[in-house]
């Protein structure tokens, strides 16, 4: 709900820096709040995965020594 009415007058401020009349920008602040909910937990998670690999290999990779 806070990050939804940051996003909007973030939104507005930039729109109204352009000289449109900001309720477009609001709107779009509006989106990209929600689409990052989304957006970053999912790359963390990718992110975790791509880790784990790394160490799960390293750990069964055959020693060559």
């Amino acid at each position: 709900m806070i990050g939804s009415l940051i996003g909007a007058l973030i939104g507005e401020d930039i729109a109204e820096s352009d000289g449109d009349s900001g309720a477009l920008g609001a709107v779009l602040g509006v989106a990209t709040v929600a689409v990052a909910k989304k957006i970053i937990p999912l790359a963390l998670l990718g992110v975790g995965l791509l880790v784990a690999k790394h160490y799960y290999e390293k750990a069964i990779a055959p020693s060559t020594e």
